[in-house]
């Protein structure tokens, strides 16, 4: 009986191990990252450069950033819907990139924000301007 009961622990053990494996084929976690940013920022360059989603420019524009972004990071269209469809069966590890871009994202804004200089509302008399609070 405890020899049964030592393979159950041992199949289950591996069964859980192999649960979060990415497959060979399958691009890591870091270089879907990269792809992803990169079509984030493709996909709002596109949007924002044509007014009409519905011109016949618009589509062609995406796809040819696309294959730029593709070329870029070394891969191909079909490598990478192929990792989309396997981290969208994977919520758990397709967290973990979506995490990441929301990081990258907020460390983006965050420069964008330091980078920015204030500006001094001078048009406001002196003497009606808001006084900074105290601290008691």
């Amino acid at each position: 009986m405890k020899i049964i009961y030592f393979i159950l622990v041992v199949f289950f053990s591996a069964a859980c191990s192999q649960k979060n494996k990415i497959p060979q084929r399958i691009l890591s976690q870091e270089k879907m990252r990269f792809i992803m940013w990169d079509i984030i920022r493709a996909d709002e360059y596109a949007n924002n450069f044509f007014e009409d989603k519905s011109e016949p420019g618009f589509e062609q524009e995406k796809a040819i950033l696309y294959e730029q972004i593709f070329k870029l990071h070394s891969t191909k269209a079909e490598v990478f819907k192929k990792s989309l469809a396997f981290y969208e069966a994977n919520p758990n590890l397709l967290k973990v990139v979506i995490d990441s871009l929301r990081s990258n994202e907020r460390r983006v804004l965050m420069e964008q924000y330091n980078t920015s200089t204030p500006t001094t509302d001078t048009s406001l008399p002196e003497k009606s301007r808001p006084k900074p609070a105290q601290v008691n």
